[in-house]
């Protein structure tokens, strides 16, 4: 089967295709851009336009079995509502009906129900009453109202080909979607909503969504139907927002108004405004108090779709709630590589239920030996063939340097084994899309130790950044400086030209930058890269660069990183700045702060904020002290949460949580920065490796 899907490159766009991919389609794209083509899967065709383009339209859909039409604008006047989603969508339908697609499916949504009537105990199915297509409707309902009429007249009026259907999801909720307008507006740090707690979400998990797709493209029941895509669980905005707060364990501070002193302000501020730019009439404010349940009988019935079953589950599934006491069923783990840090890949297995390590490899069989002494059971080995003879891993953790994981993974996924690796996980883009394949075709799972995205402190960012306390993200700041005088590490570079760090074009900073490019993906998803400087400042007696400068963006929002190879001391800092609240996360130190904004004089308010923060540095730095004194905490940088995670992901047969395919535009970038080894020249007492470069457009500017 051959899809052509629209909107690839956002939200619901990157996990349908990762969907169709799994299931081994062949898939085509829109995009608007080169950059965002490169988000995309190498397995995807990609063509290059806008709904606008006619011709890349019909580029798109020459061949294709289906189109998935997600694409349309999801903020702004209603011009821009009904040029992408109106205008586009009557794009689209011509383009279809020009090249004999068979099936063409359009996403709208439950926005488009006329609530002004129903209760909280009604059950809404297609056929139920619509808004009228009208300003008063809001320009999104508006625009998808438009489409869908378009879509049915499109096949009444006309003698085509093409089957339509039409399909209207519930909030879709996954990793990178957790916050709706349905849960209140924060002020502050507290989220203020109107109405009862027990008001119903209906909420489909994005994996389910895509699933549901899927089935009404090719189901010969579904043409010419319309489905509600709602999963089954009926989840309450308590429980919604209390699972949310399972992820952290930090509360959030909820105040429910009643909804009748609600209708009375709004009254009031009506009477005040004369009418003029204030719409929140009684009704409005009742209609978003009260949620309906949606039916979704007859999307089971045509499809045999299957909806979500609980919130747990769904949040797990979207790899947001992680289920670290589950024992696993992998129980036979192998590690090759006995370096340094394979002796915290030791301690985090010997920490899971049921796994045992079986065996680690190394050409250094003293090596290997000190530290299977650590590891219980565990043998050691210095030949490939008998460690998987003998020890027959199930999961093979590859500790080694980063030029070596390829070959090493590739191996262990021949042998039938699972992999995870240590980061960079791959030197090439193309060393990454042969061990996603290899694993797909093998039926086996290929992971990577995003030890920072799954620390506690970040992950408190992240679900500060759930919850709507940084209100919209704005702009993510990430800086290391990590010493290499520190422990003599440079002399040990210097001496040791074999060293492996030489042999990644960008040195020890291609060494570091995974992490600090993961913590930006953890808290704004894949960013583009705008700009990148490399460069040795000439404070090191090294022909590699040691200071590294990266600006990524995408529409809004944007991102900085920077790490320093001689700045003092060590450091890992993250900031996350969002429209009500900035979040700073010191991972060196284990310490969180979050910064609001008070009412009051500038001058006052901004001392209370840094007395606050003061304080809370001070009580966390000896709460830390005290855990990790007596082993109720783990240090800064511990894989441990990461590699349970992982376990737990393969035990209940779903991917793992840092999946080898999501880190490939990290890879990407690296590849952009450092194309080929550095060709270092002298310049005005600095070294500057030739990398500056745009990514927008790839010109090379030095």
């Amino acid at each position: 089967m051959q899809a052509f899907v629209t909107g690839g490159t956002g939200f619901l766009g990157r996990i349908l295709i990762d969907e169709l991919l799994a299931r081994r389609w062949q898939v085509r794209s829109l995009a608007r851009t080169s950059s965002r083509a490169r988000l995309l899967p190498a397995a995807v065709q990609v063509v290059q336009g806008t709904l606008a383009d006619e011709d890349a339209l019909l580029e798109g859909v020459d061949d294709a079995d289906v189109v998935f039409h997600l694409a349309a604008a999801t903020s702004g006047a209603w011009e821009t509502h009904a040029e992408a989603t109106v205008d586009g969508t009557r794009r689209m339908l011509k383009a279809c009906n020009e090249a004999g697609v068979r099936r063409f499916v359009l996403v709208s949504s439950i926005a488009v129900y006329d609530k002004s009537s129903v209760s909280a105990e009604s059950v809404l199915d297609e056929s139920a009453p619509l808004l009228a297509a009208t300003p008063a409707a809001g320009a999104y309902a508006r625009g998808k109202l438009e489409a869908e009429r378009l879509t049915r007249q499109y096949v009444w009026n006309r003698s085509t080909r093409t089957e339509t259907v039409i399909v209207r999801p519930g909030l879709v909720y996954g990793r990178d979607r957790l916050v709706f307008p349905h849960l209140g507006e924060m002020v502050g740090q507290t989220r203020v909503a109107y109405g009862k707690p027990s008001l119903l979400l209906p909420l489909v998990e994005v994996h389910s969504c895509m699933d549901a797709l899927i089935r009404v493209a090719t189901s010969p029941n579904t043409p010419g139907n319309t489905y509600n895509i709602v999963d089954a669980h009926c989840s309450s905005r308590r429980d919604y927002l209390g699972a949310l707060q399972s992820v952290n364990g930090h509360p959030q501070r909820v105040l429910y108004l009643p909804t009748v002193a609600v209708q009375g302000a709004a009254w009031a501020m009506s009477r005040l405004a004369n009418g003029r730019g204030f719409d929140a009439s009684a009704e409005k404010i009742r209609t978003r108090s009260i949620e309906p349940r949606y039916d979704t009988a007859a999307l089971q019935r045509d499809t045999g779709w299957k909806p979500g079953a609980t919130l747990d589950e769904g949040l797990v599934r979207s790899g947001v709630k992680p289920s670290l006491s589950e024992p696993s069923q992998i129980h036979r783990a192998g590690i090759i590589g006995a370096g340094r840090i394979a002796g915290a890949h030791v301690v985090a297995l010997r920490s899971i239920p049921g796994v045992h390590i079986t065996g680690i490899l190394d050409k250094n069989l003293a090596a290997a030996q000190a530290l299977a002494g650590d590891a219980g059971r565990a043998v050691a080995f210095d030949d490939t063939e008998r460690f998987y003879c003998d020890a027959r891993p199930e999961l093979v953790h590859v500790v080694t340097p980063p030029g070596t994981h390829f070959a090493i993974a590739a191996e262990a996924l021949r042998r039938g084994a699972h992999v995870l690796l240590e980061k960079p996980a791959t030197t090439t883009v193309e060393e990454c899309d042969a061990l996603v394949a290899a694993a797909e075709a093998r039926g086996l799972s290929v992971g990577v130790d995003e030890t920072v995205v799954w620390d506690p402190l970040l992950r408190r960012a992240r679900a500060a950044l759930m919850h709507g306390v940084l209100g919209k993200l704005v702009h993510v700041e990430v800086f290391m400086a990590h010493d290499l005088s520190r422990g003599g590490r440079m002399a040990r570079l210097l001496e040791d030209q074999a060293s492996w760090e030489h042999e990644l074009a960008g040195g020890p900073l291609e060494d570091l930058l995974p992490h600090a490019l993961s913590a930006v993906r953890a808290l704004c998803g894949v960013l583009e890269l705008q700009h990148a400087e490399s460069f040795a400042s000439g404070r090191l007696d090294a022909d590699f660069p040691d200071e590294l400068r990266l600006m990524l963006a995408s529409g809004s929002l944007s991102a900085e990183v920077g790490i320093s190879l001689t700045a003092r001391p060590d450091d890992f800092a993250v900031t996350a700045r969002g429209t009500r609240a900035t979040v700073r996360v010191d991972l060196q130190n284990m310490l969180f702060d979050c910064s609001t904004p008070l009412p009051g004089p500038r001058a006052l308010t901004r001392g209370i904020r840094t007395l606050r923060s003061a304080g809370r540095i001070i009580g966390q730095t000896g709460a830390n002290a005290l855990k990790i004194a007596t082993r109720r905490s783990l240090p800064p940088a511990s894989p441990v949460h990461l590699i349970r995670e992982h376990y737990a992901a393969l035990s209940r047969g779903e991917p793992p949580p840092a999946a080898l395919a999501r880190c490939r535009p990290d890879i990407a970038i690296a590849r952009m920065i450092w194309p080929h080894k550095p060709s270092v020249r002298a310049d005005r007492g600095r070294f500057t490796a030739p990398s500056m470069l745009v990514a927008g457009s790839g010109e090379q500017l030095r």
